[in-house]
């Protein structure tokens, strides 16, 4: 009998084990790998970087703008650290256009992390000057995105330039000033991003790599926060040493560099060269950017800015036309020409009437209605002037007045067909047999206000001279080439300067300095008879309320003047401003209620190479 504790093989049953467990492990495994290898070649490094900047076109596809600009940013980029894709490189340029144009997929197949792009938008303005004359403006709308991000952060750049032709002027504009301000923007971005952000705290590696991109970062906040602080300290300072009966009210920011053109019933007009700052990547300095130049209107019923104009290197100060519908203006055209440029003050087209690359203009004045423009000439930078008057539609000569080895010491409208003019002759002759000075037979004072007393001879003189004064002579100038009248010569030391009219076009008024000390002129046209207020400083800057009852100007010198007010029937000086800086320009408002002028100081951040001006204004009662 079988043993029922033993088992026959034939009861055995063995079940094989299952082999699936084991496949979906190997499966796993290839997967796992095969993802692992996927990742290490798609991987992107994370500090690399793809520039490609459409500065009149792509450098990868020829352009030397773009790939002069590339190189720039690149230079920097790997100054902080960061590696960049090489612009020029034959693999890299196949990528490139093989992506057609989508410049993130690009960065991928590169293994960049980053990619900064862009394009900037050209305008090209041909000037007819012997030689040619390209002057080239572009505004860049810049992106800098990470490749896995949703979408890229943004920023704006200007930039401007001239040659004798717009390819020329492109390869120019390319250089160090476009690649600095496209740094400017686009390196805080970069090294601001969470990603970067994140690789600095916890990758010992990417710290060492970004240890100058890290001080960047950290000097870029503490300068920019001094560059904030010190026009709020220089405001403070400012409103603490104002001792004037009424505190001035400022119309822009303390970092502006604005200057007060003219009022008119649309509000102040000014112009502004404001400045952005920025930290350099390689010394960590502050430095700032200018934008363009450009003209404003600060309305009335304090609005904001309306913007009419924008150019670069505005010579001088422009001038608005009396009733406020022209403006009178000189570009430097970056030092190949100077224009003659009129700019309607409802922000209408501009026009040029005169563009020159040898003769200078300056003084530019459109007569009351704006239908001339007048303006000195020189043909060098030390040449004596010429006094001219242009049709401002076609910019055709309407009269020369020459400087007939004298010299021109201002002028103004005397309504829309005659200008008055201070023209100083070259020598006085010596005095004639009977004592006098050979002018007007006094000695150049009538014993009450220090003035001279007649007017000189209107005749023209026997040599053909068109001013035929012997001294400081103030003439009447038709537009219409007929004789010129001489209104007053001022006798032995007596000087007048920044002559105005006032709005009843029955006086001259001018600031004056004599053997009395310094004033304010008045000349009384219809009888030539000069009238010299005394001020308790020198005067600058003259201008008539619309009533015609009062001047404004500036008084003192140096790095301190203040605004004071005369009294035309009194001679009554009220001094308006108490302060430590240097107010000037003056104007009355166009209803005469408020006082604007420029308050001008030192700026605080670049003391050496820029002064802040803000327009300000006080109010003003008769």
């Amino acid at each position: 009998m079988a043993d029922p504790n033993l088992l026959d093989d034939d009861d055995v049953v063995i079940r094989p084990r299952p082999r699936w467990p084991l496949a979906l492990f190997l499966l796993a495994l290839a997967g796992g790998l095969g993802f692992a290898g996927w990742r290490l070649m798609t991987a992107v490094d994370p500090l690399k970087v793809l520039v490609a900047i459409d500065l009149d076109g792509q450098w990868y596809d020829g352009s030397r703008a773009a790939a002069r600009l590339a190189d720039g940013l690149n230079e920097r980029l790997s100054g902080l650290g960061f590696g960049v894709v090489p612009a020029g490189d034959p693999e890299v340029v196949a990528v490139l256009a093989d992506a057609g144009g989508d410049h993130v997929a690009a960065a991928r197949r590169l293994k960049a992390a980053f990619v900064i792009t862009g394009r900037f938008e050209k305008t090209v303005i041909e000037h007819p000057i012997d030689g040619g004359y390209a002057e080239v403006r572009v505004t860049g709308q810049l992106e800098v995105q990470r490749v896995d991000d949703d979408g890229p952060q943004r920023a704006t750049v200007h930039g401007w330039a001239g040659a004798p032709n717009a390819d020329d002027a492109v390869e120019r504009l390319s250089g160090r000033l476009l690649q600095e301000r496209v740094a400017a923007v686009t390196l805080p971005l970069l090294v601001l991003h969470p990603s970067i952000q994140t690789l600095l705290t916890g990758d010992a590696e990417a710290v060492g790599r970004l240890n100058e991109a890290r001080q960047f970062v950290a000097a870029r906040g503490q300068q920019i926060r001094v560059f904030g602080k010190a026009y709020d300290a220089l405001k403070s300072r400012r409103m603490a040493a104002e001792k004037g009966p009424t505190p001035p009210t400022y119309h822009r920011p303390m970092a502006a560099a604005d200057g007060l053109l003219g009022t008119s019933a649309r509000g102040a007009l000014i112009k502004t060269a404001d400045i952005e700052p920025f930290v350099t990547a390689r010394g960590r300095e502050l430095r700032f950017i200018e934008a363009h130049e450009g003209l404003m209107w600060l309305p009335a019923d304090g609005g904001a800015p309306v913007p009419l104009w924008t150019g670069y290197n505005i010579y001088g100060y422009p001038a608005l036309s009396a009733d406020g519908q022209t403006i009178a203006l000189v570009e430097d055209l970056l030092g190949w020409a100077k224009t003659v440029t009129l700019v309607p003050a409802n922000g209408g087209e501009p026009k040029r009437l005169r563009i020159d690359p040898k003769h200078r203009f300056s003084n530019l004045k459109p007569s009351p209605a704006g239908k001339r423009v007048a303006f000195y000439e020189r043909t060098c930078r030390r040449c004596p002037s010429d006094l001219n008057i242009i049709d401002a539609e076609s910019g055709e000569p309407v009269r020369q007045i020459p400087h007939e080895d004298g010299q021109f010491g201002g002028y103004a409208w005397l309504g829309a067909d005659a200008l008055l003019v201070l023209h100083t002759a070259a020598a006085t002759p010596a005095p004639d047999a009977d004592g006098t000075d050979g002018t007007d037979g006094t000695d150049g004072t009538d014993g009450t206000d220090g003035a001279a007393g007649d007017a000189a001879d209107p005749e023209p003189a026997a040599d053909g001279r068109v001013l035929p004064g012997t001294g400081l002579t103030v003439w009447r100038v038709p537009v219409d080439g007929s004789a010129p009248t001489a209104l007053y010569a001022a006798g032995p030391g007596i000087s007048l300067d920044w002559p105005t009219t006032t709005p009843d076009g029955q006086r001259a008024v001018f600031t004056a300095r004599g053997p009395d000390g310094p004033g304010i002129a008045v000349l009384t046209l219809a009888d030539g008879q000069l009238k010299v207020w005394p001020a308790a400083g020198r005067t600058h800057h003259v201008q008539v309320n619309p009533e015609s009852s009062h001047v404004v100007f500036s008084m003192g010198g140096g790095t301190r003047s203040e605004i004071a007010t005369l009294a035309l029937a009194t001679g009554e000086v009220v001094v308006h401003t108490r302060n430590a800086v240097r107010d000037r320009y003056p104007r009355f408002s166009h209803d005469g209620r408020r006082i604007w002028f420029e308050s001008l100081d030192d700026d605080p951040n670049f003391p050496k190479r820029r002064a802040v001006a803000q327009p300000a204004s006080i109010p003003f009662s008769p």
